[in-house]
């Protein structure tokens, strides 16, 4: 087989016939994309590739709709550059978020006041999160830029829209379970049957994530190997998330796959255990674990992958139970964040804890949190000064 240079393909005779091979894209499996083209001479045969592949790159983004222009943008380019879950989420915002506002206008003639008027500003008069407007506005910056690139734009009309600033929106508040409620959670999660069944399959899991701060695709990627009962310590290295299904042959809309790495690099970690989540583990292991350390730590009773959606709606029949007002399980990783900062945690061993890729991001998270160690600290500054006084 004879290979061309910077990735054009390769050439071989197979029988009375030359095939030309190139890669063109990834599969949903993570397999090569390949496209082949047979000719009786090999002449043929690398021109029809070349052809093909001249048409494959040479795209007229430029004389197409917005609406159609992106999702070529999306499935040539972006599909081959992003991790499925990344994939999804920007799939979603142009198709929630731009194509709506700006679909039916034209490429080329799309201006920066369009963009203002009829995408950033009537996001914000809906509503819409300062995070979700700021996504569609780099998706449709990162399209003209392509354009721009590939020679198909003179010019990016996102140069001339601004961003509202950040200020201007409500921040979220952060929910983090109260003592009381960490204390109720856990004794309803760990409940038994009359007969000593667990009531809840995952429940001593959800405790485990309670004490650890995965987030939880990264508690659905975790396998037994990754849990070193001796040393006490969780290793975070792969991340299991529900995609959008991208092969037909495959009766389901959403499917499960992993991710060898986790959100950032920093999310790569190892987590000390405390007692509780050691205890949590060791009693949900001593009931489930098959023997195999490479299984998923959270599987099905037919020991399958567990699909993100399931595994939030069982922690949902426990928040109902137990009387709390609760939803996402996420909100045991805030709850652990929560923790660490009462105890007075340094914010930097907080962040290498939660896996985030810079301090400032724990930070504009739990600013509210580290609002509160402030006041703790003016308040021990007062009584200081107040024994000084006497």
């Amino acid at each position: 087989m004879a290979k061309r240079s910077n990735g054009e393909g390769s050439v071989r005779k197979s029988g009375n016939s030359w095939i030309a091979k190139v890669q063109i894209g990834w599969l949903p499996n993570g397999h090569p994309k390949i496209k082949s083209f047979s000719a009786p001479t090999r002449k043929g045969a690398l021109e029809r590739m070349d052809n093909y592949l001249k048409s494959f790159n040479e795209c007229e983004l430029d004389d197409t709709t917005i609406s159609d222009g992106m999702k070529y943008w999306l499935e040539t380019f972006k599909s081959i550059e992003l991790k499925d879950s990344s994939y999804n989420r920007l799939e979603i915002t142009v198709n929630n978020n731009i194509i709506p506002y700006i679909g039916d206008y034209m490429t080329k003639e799309l201006n920066s006041s369009v963009i203002q008027t009829q995408m950033i500003n009537a996001l914000i008069d809906e509503g819409k999160s300062y995070s979700t407007i700021k996504k569609a506005y780099f998706a449709l910056n990162a399209y003209y830029k392509k354009l721009l690139s590939t020679g198909k734009a003179e010019r990016n009309p996102m140069l001339g829209v601004t961003l509202p600033a950040q200020s201007k929106f409500k921040r979220k508040n952060i929910r983090a379970l109260t003592k009381d409620e960490q204390d109720r959670f856990i004794r309803q999660a760990v409940s038994k049957f009359a007969n000593g069944a667990d009531r809840y399959r995952y429940g001593r899991a959800y405790v485990f994530m309670m004490f650890t701060g995965l987030r939880c695709s990264e508690m659905l990627g975790l396998t037994w190997r990754n849990i070193d009962l001796v040393n006490n310590i969780a290793v975070v290295k792969q991340s299991l998330v529900t995609v959008k299904n991208r092969e037909t042959d495959i009766d389901d809309k959403y499917v499960v796959k992993l991710q060898d790495s986790t959100k950032t690099q920093a999310g790569i970690r190892e987590i000390p255990l405390c007692n509780q989540a050691v205890e949590a583990i060791t009693a949900y292991k001593e009931k489930y674990y098959n023997g195999n350390p490479d299984d998923y730590v959270i599987t099905t009773a037919k020991n399958k992958p567990l699909k993100t959606r399931h595994f939030e709606r069982s922690a949902n029949y426990i928040f109902n139970a137990a009387g709390i007002e609760a939803s996402e399980v996420h909100i045991f990783r805030h709850t652990f964040a929560s923790i660490l900062f009462e105890k007075n945690v340094d914010i930097k061993l907080i962040s290498s804890l939660l896996g985030h890729s810079d301090v400032s991001t724990t930070y504009n998270i739990y600013v509210h949190l580290t609002g509160n160690q402030r006041k703790e600290a003016i308040n021990a500054i007062d009584k200081i000064n107040a024994i000084n006084e006497i």
